[in-house]
């Protein structure tokens, strides 16, 4: 396994499929998820929100079977940026991170989004037993199972409350729908509500917190980032100084929008912001589990797995990536209200600070970025992939 900067390497053999499983299913926060995130999305859809969520159960599936491809051949912390890195271009895997990062950061405190169902890998694959078998049949499990409660939960309420009325499903009981659905059917049985949305809650931030702190890790090992947050502490064997810097970003985010504005509204902000990152991510899976295994697996190409599946995970994506922009180029996608259409703009500024600074390392460390594509694991790479130019 390659060293960070400490001379140490996070532990391998950690985590089973059952810890990789449970890190996807709680990065989802079923009970957070359901309650608020889904309900973000009824004031768009109205009585199409069931439909909406199984496009979205669909095209995650779809998705986590072209990660589940990709990790065959790539398990490693920062697996997203490393897929695109070897798949397409260095520069365009570390923009992956680099826009990957930002949009976990900003979604610690509210950790679901209105359409990103998944993020299979979110804890290092590196941790993993046998990351090559078990991060795809992760993401593929999670998918299936969180997709399928959603679908139900969201169909009941629907039902319940009245397909004409779930436009305004989100202001009920004074914005939490949920809990008041559970008082008027349940009576005092609200109160098992209420304590599966804390922990959920709970086990939501710290699923957010274990996949963005690998993936700044990931970028500070290869020095991309400063190099101290690659650094690996000398007993526990964890980031711990990425631990602590996303933390103090994070709890700055909270404070900060708490000031500005009320719990559900900042909760829209941040969720439209993960929503508009982890699609494109989404997408970006898709293209290069395609392009993978046309330039380099050519003799392992197959034309459901490497074709059909990630073209239809793209065009159930695409919606949804508008959604969030506030793209309207579709006319079932509805211009974002105020201060929901700020966070398009707000992602382009970060992008384009990410492509200056990937200039920047282009002229003056061009092997930092070059070392995107390369895999953390304890046996070498199973691939002899053939260096990009360009």
């Amino acid at each position: 396994m390659a060293q960070t900067g400490s001379g140490l390497t996070l532990r391998a053999g950690a985590i089973g499929l059952r810890e990789v499983l449970f890190q996807s299913i709680t990065h989802m926060a079923p009970g957070v998820g359901v309650a608020f995130a889904i309900i973000v999305g009824a004031t768009f859809a109205g009585g199409a929100l069931p439909l909406s969520v199984l496009l979205a159960i669909i095209g995650c599936a779809l998705t986590a079977l072209s990660l589940g491809q990709l990790s065959r051949h790539f398990p490693a912390a920062g697996s997203f940026y490393t897929y695109a890195a070897n798949s397409l271009h260095p520069a365009v895997g570390f923009l992956a991170g680099w826009m990957y990062a930002f949009g976990e950061m900003t979604g610690f405190p509210l950790c679901i989004i209105l359409l990103g169902i998944i993020v299979p890998d979110a804890l290092s694959t590196e941790e993993s037993k046998d990351p090559r078998r078990l991060i795809g049949r992760a993401a593929v499990l999670s998918a299936i199972l969180i997709g399928f409660y959603y679908a139900m939960i969201t169909y009941g309420a629907t039902v319940f409350f009245g397909p004409t009325k779930m436009a305004n499903f989100p202001s009920f009981g004074g914005g939490n729908p949920y809990q008041q659905l559970a008082r008027n059917v349940w009576g005092t049985g609200w109160i098992f509500i209420f304590l599966a949305l804390v922990n959920s809650s709970v086990a939501c931030s710290n699923a957010v917190n274990n996949a963005v702190t690998r993936t700044v890790f990931a970028l500070g090992r290869i020095r991309v980032l400063p190099r101290a947050l690659g650094s690996v502490h000398p007993r526990w064997r964890s980031p711990h100084v990425a631990v602590i810097t996303v933390f103090v970003i994070s709890v700055s985010t909270w404070l900060w929008l708490g000031f500005q504005y009320d719990p559900f509204t900042a909760f829209a902000i941040l969720g439209t912001a993960i929503t508009l990152v982890a699609v494109a991510i989404y997408i970006l899976i898709n293209i290069s589990c395609f392009a993978y295994y046309v330039r380099f697996r050519r003799n392992e190409f197959n034309v459901v797995k490497h074709l059909i599946v990630p073209v239809l995970g793209i065009a159930l994506f695409v919606p949804a990536f508008l959604t969030a922009a506030g793209i309207t180029v579709f006319k079932f996608v509805s211009p974002l209200p105020k201060p929901l259409s700020y966070v398009g703009p707000a992602l382009g500024v970060w992008l384009v600070i990410g492509i200056i600074y990937l200039v920047y390392l282009y002229r003056r460390a061009p092997e930092r970025i070059a070392d995107t594509k390369r895999v953390f694991v304890e046996e070498p790479p199973v691939e002899a992939i053939a260096s990009i130019e360009g």
